[in-house]
């Protein structure tokens, strides 16, 4: 005889495997409340404008599934095509693009950042093609290529210097300022005069502006390159601020960053028990936010305070599964640092033959 207590456990298990496959049907998430009530604002919408808004909502309530974001974005867009509707063809390409670059879909992300520009030059859209070239550069600092993320940074400026006056081509000037700086920033060939030039460029105007999200980005970097001059003073200081202000505004990002950033100056001032416990913060916000660059970030960083620890096995595991992410994802910048810290690690194991090895990786 089956016992109620084992019907009762079988009923519970038939129900999360109900409740995990609805969760995951595309037709639940079309069935969607919200969704239906967009797709209906947009079928009886005769504004080219709205319509095309209404529809990047749809779009966008596709994610995190990329596919689905993609394969949707593209019906749209051809039904734009049709209606000769070139507004919401280039938002559905720039909303393609911007969210790829957010699931680290970089090579796509170029391709319909590549689609948006040239609609935007047609209708004569500045401001749409400028953060485009924002977009364009991030993806190639994110995958290593810092000369083409400075060009395409670069390619920005002159299409907001047609726009000196006005708020939001300047807020796009300073985001392409912090791209800079940041691609100037990186090894292995960091041009620290640079970076250090265009940082403070950005932060002016975002200061000026009122640029919520780069004011912070750019305090952070700050922070980052006095602790690369150890200038530890300064450091500190710019990320007190950086980590006031993320509180402040409650972005998760930049409470991140700013507490990482913060357990890098620890780690460098060798107090390593409270790096470590940031670290493990700044991780537990990337995986609660999904944002891959920031979790292979912390893992890196939780392996070099195992390393300066002697705990080098520990620290092996989690450039593991740095090393793992990155290459899953198609996020090569970080590998140059996984590698040669697995050089250092096996040099100071004695292991002489896998440091060469992964030294000649670096």
């Amino acid at each position: 005889m089956i016992s109620q207590n084992n019907i009762n456990l079988k009923r519970i298990f038939l129900k999360t495997l109900v409740l995990i496959y609805i969760s995951l049907s595309p037709t639940f998430l079309l069935a969607d409340k919200g969704r239906d009530s967009l797709e209906k604002k947009r079928i009886s919408c005769t504004d080219i404008y709205e319509k095309a808004h209404l529809t990047v909502e749809i779009v966008k309530s596709y994610a995190p599934n990329y596919d689905s974001i993609e394969l949707k974005g593209n019906q749209f867009a051809e039904q734009f095509v049709n209606e000769k509707n070139k507004y919401g063809q280039m938002l559905v390409y720039y909303t393609l693009c911007r969210t790829g670059v957010d699931l680290a879909k970089y090579e796509i992300a170029r391709d319909y950042a590549q689609r948006t520009i040239s609609i935007a030059n047609s209708i004569q859209n500045d401001s749409i093609v400028g953060r485009m070239w924002l977009s364009i550069g991030f993806s190639y600092y994110s995958q290593g290529d810092f000369q083409m993320g400075i060009g395409s940074y670069l390619k920005a400026l002159p299409v907001c210097e047609k726009h000196p006056n006005e708020k939001s081509f300047r807020k796009i000037t300073a985001s392409a300022y912090n791209g800079l700086g940041l691609c100037f920033s990186v090894k292995p060939y960091p041009n620290n005069d640079k970076a250090l030039d265009y940082y403070n460029k950005a932060l002016k105007i975002d200061k000026e502006t009122n640029n919520t999200r780069d004011l912070g980005l750019v305090l952070i970097r700050l922070g980052i390159l006095h602790t690369t001059l150890k200038d530890y003073k300064k450091a500190e200081s710019y990320l007190l601020e950086a980590i006031n202000f993320a509180d402040k505004v409650n972005i998760p990002m930049l409470q991140k960053w700013s507490i990482e950033s913060m357990a890098s100056l620890d780690k460098n001032k060798l107090d390593y028990n409270k790096a470590l416990k940031n670290y493990y913060k700044s991780l537990q916000i990337s995986k609660v936010t999904n944002e891959r660059p920031g979790i292979i970030s912390s893992y890196i960083n939780i392996a070099e305070i195992f390393f300066g620890q002697k705990n080098y096995n520990s620290a092996l595991t989690y450039l593991d599964s740095a090393y793992s992410l990155s290459s899953v994802s198609k996020i090569f910048e970080p590998i140059y640092k996984i590698e040669a810290l697995r050089s250092d690690i096996y040099k100071a194991k004695g292991d002489l033959g896998k440091a060469l090895e992964y030294h000649m990786k670096s």
